[in-house]
């Protein structure tokens, strides 16, 4: 009926036992076996008499749903950035308030058709209703890892793409675009310059300081926060022109977006993307987003010739890797591409606002 075991990361006999098809498991306390199985026999006559009072619901094995999330989500408070943590227990959390609704308490009864429900309830984009499958499913990986429950119902759950659901808006930029931009981009007119010969994503640039860059080498030098990887990317010899040397490191390269704090870098972004679409809207021009600098940059490259791999590395997409200096393959390969990129200087533009 009941068993008691050792684990390697507690001094403590535990108590395991099966109740109504589900597994029920508790730390004896007790370090002794011959103590342990005191504290054994006396939980199997309560659970025989059906009297679970003993089971108190304080521990992740205890199979609380409610309680395995608090326990879980202090397990992935030490995996991720602060805001990135913020992310999730915010996902987590509207799915704790549906299994609250739905009066489902235990672990072990969360089954797919709920976690179904629950996706479809989101009023969201379906990427980000991916992202919410996405970390429910790891939540119940760790769950498994602890032998809580012997499958992952997410496994077999896809998420739809609404038909209604709008476009983004992250377009390419055409010449006319970028002439406009430069003419009239001021004051984020380095900002946006950076965004389209680096390819590299708003909030990374932002945090950009002359410490960052490799003067001598000619590149740049960043954490990228997606990746958590320290990356190397290859600067435009127009771009190194117009950064100064003699700047203290700590100085950012673009003070009106800068700051350490993760959860107010999209207010300080707003500006230079409002001005974007605002200088295109006065032009006629599609609407755009700081991310089609990105898009673009991909693009033009893939039109000059690099290869997809090469393109990869320059955009630095997301591993889960942490800690190691990622360096371009070949670095002078991808600067001689880079240098490549056409330069819309703003004197051989005709345009003017409307």
């Amino acid at each position: 009926m009941s068993r008691l075991y050792k684990r390697p990361d507690s001094p403590y006999y535990w108590w395991s036992a099966n109740y109504r098809g589900k597994r029920l498991r508790k730390s004896t306390q007790m370090g002794k076996k011959k103590l342990a199985q005191q504290v054994k026999d006396h939980w199997d006559l309560k659970l025989i008499k059906g009297e679970l009072d003993f089971i108190i619901i304080d521990n992740s094995n205890s199979g609380s749903f409610d309680q395995f999330l608090k326990n879980y989500l202090a397990h992935s408070e030490s995996y991720h950035s602060d805001k990135m943590f913020v992310i999730i227990k915010g996902m987590l959390g509207k799915f704790q308030s549906f299994c609250q609704k739905g009066e489902i308490r235990m672990l072990s009864d969360l089954k797919t058709v709920h976690i179904q429900k629950h996706l479809d309830n989101l009023t969201c984009a379906s990427k980000t209703r991916r992202n919410h499958l996405g970390e429910i499913k790891r939540m119940f990986d760790y769950a498994i890892r602890l032998d809580l429950v012997q499958r992952n119902p997410c496994d077999i759950i896809t998420v739809r793409k609404n038909r209604n659901e709008p476009k983004r808006d992250h377009r390419l930029l055409k010449d006319l675009d970028l002439k406009l931009i430069n003419e009239y981009g001021e004051p984020y007119s380095l900002f946006y310059d950076m965004l389209l010969y680096t390819g590299l994503r708003a909030g990374d640039v932002a945090l950009l300081t002359y410490g960052n860059i490799n003067f001598q080498k000619g590149c740049i030098e960043s954490l990228i926060r997606k990746s958590r990887k320290i990356h190397e990317f290859p600067l435009a010899a127009h771009l190194l022109e117009r950064l100064n040397p003699e700047k203290p490191d700590k100085e950012p390269l673009f003070p009106a977006v800068f700051t350490d704090k993760d959860r107010s870098q999209n207010d300080k972004l707003v500006r230079p993307r409002k001005h974007l679409q605002w200088l295109l809207r006065i032009n006629n021009r599609p609407k755009a987003t700081l991310h089609s600098f990105r898009h673009t940059f991909n693009q033009r490259l893939r039109d000059l010739g690099l290869g997809i791999e090469d393109r990869q590395a320059l955009l630095a997409h997301a591993s889960s890797s942490t800690t190691k200096i990622y360096t371009h393959p070949n670095l002078d390969l991808a600067r001689e591409y880079v240098n490549k990129l056409p330069v819309f200087d703003s004197t051989e533009s005709n345009v003017t606002p409307a």
